[in-house]
């Protein structure tokens, strides 16, 4: 979180102000300043960036996130931070949302994206997020197509589409253009032989890895907040003065 300088012409008067109603006066303000700033950080300007990801939203940032406030009198070793936590993830120690973040942030690889969502599984586009009853979490068991017998690929994915029912879902670790999740639409039967209506939702490879190009999204954020702590701290200051005014 960029530093609040109490030195700057916009608020030096303000400052000297609240140093002569009393000593813990300045950095109080200092204090609420920076927590303002955390704040403000937590709940607006970082969810507001929520759009550069494909599979997040805004109510996710601030569910998963969290400030510590600044504490103590010390205005010089003051800090508050804003970060990010898994313990509200389901399966959070397999649950990569949080993880991915870093990498997100800097650059990097992401590991154990085993399920890519198709323009199918999303709401509209390829930059928006899932939708949440395609998304992976929420899907119920998957019918796997190497658990089923038959000869070939295609008669063993018959078997498990009809197996998974109208609006199951098929895993299928190879379809010979890679692995695969199917939601089934529906069946049409001619004679003997069955057809499938079906969409594919997400690619499947186990464990695969990705290159993702940074962000910066917190750097962004955190700028942006920053731009605010003068407003956050003479509003502060105005409010002690006029307390002790009367």
């Amino acid at each position: 979180m960029p530093m609040l300088n109490v030195n700057t012409d916009a608020i030096v008067q303000f400052a000297n102000k609240l140093d002569r109603i009393g000593k813990t006066v300045l950095p109080n303000v200092v204090k609420g300043t920076l927590n303002d700033a955390a704040f403000d950080l937590k709940t607006k300007t970082m969810p507001s960036l929520a759009s550069q990801f494909i599979n997040r939203q805004a109510n996710f940032f601030k569910a998963n996130s969290t400030y510590d406030k600044a504490e103590g009198s010390n205005i010089n070793s003051m800090r508050s931070m804003t970060g990010f936590y898994d313990n509200k993830l389901q399966n959070a120690s397999t649950n990569y949302a949080i993880k991915d973040l870093e990498q997100q942030e800097h650059g990097g690889t992401i590991s154990g994206k085993s399920f890519i969502p198709m323009d199918k599984a999303r709401k509209s586009g390829w930059n928006t997020t899932t939708t949440s009853k395609l998304r992976i979490t929420n899907l119920p068991k998957l019918t796997n197509v190497s658990n089923a017998k038959g000869q070939g690929w295609e008669q063993r994915f018959i078997k498990s589409a009809v197996h998974a029912g109208k609006n199951g879902f098929v895993l299928s670790a190879n379809t010979g253009k890679g692995g695969a999740v199917f939601r089934i639409k529906g069946f049409a039967h001619f004679g003997k032989n069955t057809h499938v209506f079906y969409e594919k939702v997400y690619s499947f490879s186990k464990n695969r890895k990705i290159k993702v190009n940074p962000t910066h999204f917190m750097e962004k954020a955190s700028l942006k907040s920053a731009g605010k702590l003068d407003d956050f701290f003479i509003k502060r200051a105005q409010a002690q003065i006029n307390k002790a005014l009367g």
